[in-house]
């Protein structure tokens, strides 16, 4: 079938609307096709199977890579389906632990960095114990500045 049957009519110009189409094709090709096998796929000209591929490979869920086709078998650039994050979903890792991060909700980012909620809160509990602890330090220097300045011998004017 044309990839033009999947356009409205009217709208033969190449765009994003050409994703899932795409994405109907690689899940039937193993998730990998050149630009060749996907012209002849889609029924269209080299040139507009690049076009086709530009277009995906900047999407969301696809990338092109240095793989074998899987209906060639030319070990060549194709297009490849890739996990794409859901909605909601953020598809990293969290700074602090290196565990992927699941929900959004339960998602924080510090200074542009990922982090699970409660690794944000051990963080935070990390810093205000180590200002506390800096705080302690200095009122105790403080302090002995003081004995040191009381235990003088004054001076007679």
């Amino acid at each position: 079938m044309p990839i033009w049957a999947f356009a409205n009519r009217g709208r033969r110009s190449l765009g994003e609307w050409i994703a899932d189409p795409v994405r109907l094709l690689l899940a039937r090709h193993q998730g990998r096709l050149c630009s060749g096998c996907l012209a002849l796929a889609l029924l269209l000209s080299l040139e507009e199977a690049r076009r086709v591929v530009e277009i995906t490979a900047t999407l969301p869920g696809f990338r092109l890579l240095p793989v074998t086709c899987a209906t060639c078998t030319r070990s060549t650039m194709a297009l490849c389906t890739v996990p794409a994050a859901e909605a909601g979903i953020v598809a990293s890792k969290c700074t602090h632990c290196s565990r992927p991060l699941e929900s959004a909700e339960r998602t924080v980012t510090i200074a542009g960095e990922p982090y699970h909620r409660a690794c944000s809160e051990v963080i935070g509990a990390r810093d205000r114990i180590r200002a506390s602890r800096a705080a302690g330090q200095q009122s105790l220097a403080q302090l002995r500045l003081a004995r040191e300045q009381l235990d003088r011998p004054r001076q007679a004017d």
